[in-house]
C-alpha cells in the first residue's frame, strides 16, 4: 500500500498563500533555506539595547557598531536619540566610571587614562577631566603610582655598568610615559631609583 504524504514535497517551490501579504511571506524560508531559517532583522533599538547589554558603549562606539550591523544613517541618528533620552548613552558617565577604574588599577598616569578614554570616543576635554578627577578620588598621586609600576619593572638593584644603567632609565621613562605619566613626574621617580 502507497502512504501519500500531506502537504508540499521537498523541494517544490513555496507559494504564497492567499491569507498572507508579500512582506510576511519575505519572512518565511524559501525551499533552499528549509531547516535554515534565518531570525528577522532586528529594529535598530533592539540592536542597541542588546549591544548596550554587553558593556557600556559611548555614543561613537554604538554608533559605528550600528552602522557596521548595516542600518540607515537615519536609523541610527533616531536610536541614538531614543537611547540618549532614555539614559542608556550617557559619555560623561561612562567616561567618569571608566576613568575611576584606570585610577583604582594604578596603573595608569592622568594623561594615559585621558588618552585612553579619547580613544574610545569620549570628548578630549570631558576625557582628561574625569581622568583627573578620577585621580583625585582616589586619593593616588600620580608619582606613588608611577614609583609603585617602575619598582615592579626593575630587575633588583640597579646596575654598576654606566651604559646598562643608561640603557635601563631610558626603557623605563619609555614605559612611563606610554602609560602617561607626565615628564616631571617620570624624572622624580628616575632620581628616586637610580
Amino acid at each position: 500500500m502507497e502512504c501519500k504524504r500531506r502537504g508540499r514535497h521537498r523541494g517544490t517551490p513555496r507559494e504564497p498563500s492567499g491569507g498572507r501579504d508579500a512582506e510576511s511571506d519575505a519572512l518565511l524560508p524559501t525551499s533552499g533555506e528549509v531547516g535554515h531559517r534565518k531570525a528577522p532583522r532586528l529594529s535598530a533599538v533592539a540592536a542597541a539595547v542588546r549591544l548596550l547589554s554587553y558593556s557600556a558603549r559611548t555614543e561613537q562606539e554604538l554608533h559605528a557598531a550600528l552602522l557596521r550591523r548595516g542600518y540607515s544613517e537615519g536609523e541610527v541618528a533616531d536610536t541614538m536619540s531614543r537611547m540618549k533620552d532614555l539614559g542608556y548613552v550617557d559619555d560623561p558617565a561612562t567616561a567618569r566610571r571608566w576613568a575611576e577604574s584606570a585610577a583604582g588599577d594604578r596603573r595608569w598616569g592622568v594623561a594615559g587614562i585621558a588618552r585612553r578614554l579619547a580613544q574610545r570616543g569620549i570628548d578630549p576635554d570631558l576625557a582628561a577631566e574625569s581622568a583627573r578627577q578620577a585621580y583625585e578620588e582616589t586619593g593616588g598621586e600620580e608619582y606613588e603610582v608611577a614609583l609603585e609600576l617602575a619598582k615592579s619593572r626593575i630587575d633588583g638593584d640597579t646596575p654598576e655598568d654606566h651604559e646598562e644603567r643608561e640603557r635601563q632609565m631610558r626603557r623605563l621613562a619609555g614605559f612611563l610615559q606610554r602609560r602617561g605619566f607626565g615628564a616631571e613626574t617620570v624624572a622624580r621617580v628616575l632620581r628616586q631609583l637610580f
